[in-house]
């Protein structure tokens, strides 16, 4: 396929040819026989958005369940109910319908937790597994085998765990402020991570209390372990609770290990802070700090209309525009950071070329601006979305 009159990022108008789903060549005034052109018309066209930490097992469930208290503690004992009679074809109707918002919205790749634990067994892995099958022409689905209910107060869990991954998980979950013992529990993950060969995706430190650091141990252990890179970190809450000379030290503490810090504002938002009677915390990761300091961040939209956030499109544009607001991330050199957050840098932790440059995978979304600040200040509409050299057709 021949895209003609492509704008990228820097302005420049070129044309990209893709062959075998990769991307061939890039630069102005390409010709190629035999193959499909479509005219992007000089709109912005960028790499394929990643939605790098959702939970698509348990999306949709607020309608019929909701959290009238709001609180976190409210939503694990609704999905812990729930969970009891999850169907595999409950489950996959209900997350064949996030998905398909996702595409809409312009995503091409989704990392989704997937609860295994004695509650529901196999049966949401079961679910996402034949989803991904279904999608796999459409977009890139992986699993994260996510222990919610802990591994040690919940015996059986390793099992399970070892059994997904048999199965076809493609990540180590964990949750180790929820277990009995949080370091225990890492031992645990990361037993099993270098087992199986898998990377780790860490809920850590969702929680207002600055005391609550399991991110020190998480990075001591990517370190002893040679697992630079491999480990990912979501919510880290915790660290906007700190004072800025501890905030400082522990940032330092934590760069050597190289972490994927995933920040997820729009449930965060929801969540945190509820037991602040006034100067109420928004509770999202200190995320303009931790990209000064060089760190990467990627942005997600964890929950979708759950118990754990009853909003949620599904649309990272949405999710871009929440974050602008929450992390006071209001100027053009700062919005461009935040549409990083949602294509490049999620791209480059899931392995993924960040930048359209030849022998990358050809997943773009494109955009009818010409500047990625107005695509997230307008809300735009996404005007078409190429999956593996492969466009939906709905605009182009």
């Amino acid at each position: 396929m021949l895209l003609k009159n492509c704008r990228l990022r820097d302005g420049s108008i070129v044309d990209i040819l893709t062959r075998d789903e990769k991307i061939a060549e890039v630069e102005a005034g390409l010709e190629a026989e035999g193959v499909r052109v479509l005219d992007c018309r000089e709109n912005l066209i960028v790499p394929g958005f990643v939605d790098c930490h959702m939970h698509l097992d348990k999306t949709r469930i607020a309608q019929e369940t909701p959290n009238k208290s709001g609180t976190l503690n409210e939503a694990i004992s609704i999905s812990q109910s729930r969970k009891r009679n999850f169907t595999k074809d409950e489950v996959m109707k209900r997350a064949r319908k996030t998905v398909e918002m996702a595409i809409e919205a312009g995503t091409t790749f989704i990392r989704t937790n997937v609860d295994v634990d004695p509650i529901v067994g196999l049966i949401g892995l079961e679910a996402l597994l034949a989803v991904r099958e279904e999608f796999e022409d459409r977009l890139q689905l992986q699993l994260v085998a996510f222990p919610q209910e802990g591994i040690l107060k919940a015996p059986g869990t390793l099992q399970l765990l070892e059994e997904a991954l048999k199965m076809g998980a493609d990540a180590v979950g964990g949750i180790p402020a929820k277990d009995t013992s949080a370091e225990e529990h890492l031992q645990i993950i990361f037993d099993l991570a270098e087992k199986h060969d898998r990377p780790l995706d860490i809920h850590t430190d969702e929680s207002d209390d600055p005391q609550d650091l399991t991110i020190l141990e998480i990075a001591k252990q990517t370190v002893a372990r040679g697992l630079q890179g491999r480990v990912s970190v979501a919510h880290c809450c915790s660290l906007a609770a700190l004072p800025p000379e501890r905030l400082e030290r522990v940032l330092a503490e934590i760069r050597p290990a190289d972490l994927h810090i995933v920040s997820l504002p729009s449930t965060n938002l929801y969540l945190q802070g509820r037991d602040d009677a006034y100067k109420v915390r928004r509770g999202i990761a200190p995320v303009k700090i931790l990209l000064e300091k060089g760190f990467r961040v990627a942005v997600a939209s964890d929950n979708v209309r759950d118990a754990f956030n009853p909003f949620g499109n599904a649309n990272l544009l949405q999710i871009a525009l929440i974050t602008a607001h929450g992390c006071h991330l209001g100027g053009t050199d700062e919005l461009e950071q935040v549409f990083d957050m949602i294509s490049s840098t999620p791209r480059e932790m899931m392995g993924l070329n960040p930048h359209i440059t030849p022998g990358g995978r050809a997943d773009f979304t494109i955009l009818p601006t010409e500047n990625v600040a107005e695509a997230i200040v307008g809300q735009v509409r996404i005007l078409d979305r190429i999956y593996k050299g492969v466009p939906d057709g709905r605009w182009l």
